[in-house]
């Protein structure tokens, strides 16, 4: 904890630890939120990954009263139109390299949508955020003349949404990004504190490794609370899934994350929990305060099971689900830690992720492993870009490549077909269809 400190005041590490950074840049990202809010109704914030799951998190979290909507993926089908209200529409692109594949496509695909819909003006309805004015997003954005943003070189992009990354949605959003920024000043001086929450947290994720429990449940009983329960999947997983150690050691370690939503998952996933494989731990996520209040009807008490729930309210059932599910997983010798929320606001969120972003920085000492790089996702990137070269080397590597990918061992659909086994696939099971239906 000590050791975070120093490192963070004297040599500038843990940059997202830098709270006078994020003040000022909180206050830049409302004063430019306000001039959007005159002129536009809804915000498009383009990205993949840490530029796009803090936005999830937040906005989910913490609803606004205008329009947000995250573009995190490149399914066509579920790829938006844009065919109306584009007048009154703000898009932000966030690559922190400049060079995310799918950010450029999304930024392709909206600066023709726009410069067709709006002509000269269409550069008034776009800013894009980035670290790198090396980068070709950031050449064609001089080439263009719009507005570029900047982020910190040194923040990481799962770490980055107390940046423009996710501030200036918020701001737009009609939320206070500066009450966000207060609850994590609070929650960092605590976590940098001798009785640091974020320390406790993770020492408790080092014993469960070390115990062999290597899937780690995260479960919030919020709907409100499901983006956070994505974000902290990459935020554990890219911060701590690592094959060497910081001397460069193979270790192959690093949680699984698996984030399930109470009380929805009670009916899915309980049934593994309880009596599969002795292989996780969990931590339940509790609201104390639900933004509604709705009452169950007091009808047919002459039923026990219409008797126990008539007159309370949804909320009190819900943390009552909770308790019961953490006591059955606790009575089944499954290990669960809890937290408590009040209720949900600007500066609960911003404590919320500042203390599970802390929580990463002290795990990443513990395991000794480098919580802010993540060089396993680069051999896929490398793939995917010589799989769509037109000319040139990368053409035979990508010749290479599909030649080498095992061949598919599963069923092969077909609509209004049955079933086909794959090349090679043997056994009278199989070839009898009678696999296929299996529950």
């Amino acid at each position: 904890m000590r050791e975070v400190r120093e490192e963070h005041t004297r040599q500038g590490l843990h940059a997202h630890l830098d709270l006078a950074r994020i003040e000022r840049e909180a206050r830049s990202c409302f004063h430019r939120a306000h001039a959007l809010r005159e002129r536009f109704f809804t915000f498009v914030q383009c990205g993949i990954g840490g530029s796009a799951l803090g936005n999830v998190a937040v906005h989910t979290a913490l609803p606004g009263n205008r329009s947000v909507l995250v573009l995190d993926n490149l399914d066509p089908d579920s790829f938006p139109t844009f065919a109306q209200g584009l007048d009154r529409t703000f898009f932000h692109v966030v690559s922190k390299s400049g060079e995310t594949l799918e950010t450029l496509a999304q930024f392709l695909i909206v600066t023709e949508v726009l410069e067709g819909a709006l002509g000269p003006r269409w550069r008034e309805h776009i800013v894009v955020t980035t670290s790198r004015r090396d980068s070709a997003l950031a050449q064609v954005c001089e080439q263009q003349g719009i507005e570029m943003l900047s982020l910190e070189p040194r923040l990481g992009g799962r770490f980055s949404y107390m940046s423009p990354v996710g501030l200036l949605s918020l701001a737009f959003a009609g939320r206070d990004p500066m009450a966000l920024v207060r609850g994590a000043r609070a929650a960092a001086e605590r976590c940098l504190s001798e009785r640091s929450p974020a320390l406790a947290y993770a020492l408790l994720l080092q014993r469960m490794l070390e115990a062999g429990r290597r899937i780690a449940v995260f479960w919030p009983y919020s709907e409100r609370l499901w983006g956070l329960a994505l974000w902290w999947r990459q935020l554990l997983a890219e911060s701590l899934g690592k094959r060497c150690d910081l001397e460069g050691n193979e270790v192959r370690l690093g949680p699984c994350p698996y984030p399930a939503l109470g009380a929805s998952d009670q009916h899915s996933v309980h049934q593994l929990f309880m009596e599969g494989p002795d292989d996780k731990w969990f931590t339940f996520v509790e609201l104390a305060h639900y933004q509604r209040r709705v009452r169950v009807p007091e009808r047919y008490g002459e039923h026990p099971s219409f008797a126990r729930i008539g007159g309370r309210e949804l909320g009190e059932i819900m943390r009552a689900e909770l308790r019961g599910t953490r006591h059955a997983l606790e009575q089944a010798g499954r290990p669960c830690a809890a937290l408590r929320l009040g209720r949900l606001d600007e500066e609960t969120v911003g404590a919320l992720l500042m203390t599970l972003e802390c929580v990463i920085t002290f795990a990443g000492k513990l395991l000794h492993v480098d919580p802010y790089d993540q060089p396993g996702v680069e051999a896929g990137k490398r793939a995917t870009r010589a799989l769509l070269e037109r000319e040139g080397e990368a053409v035979t590597e990508a010749q290479r490549i599909l030649s080498a990918l095992a061949p598919d061992p599963g069923w092969v659909f077909a609509a209004g077909a049955e079933p086909q086994p794959p090349a090679g696939a043997g056994g009278a099971e199989a070839e009898s269809g009678q696999a296929a239906g299996r529950d």
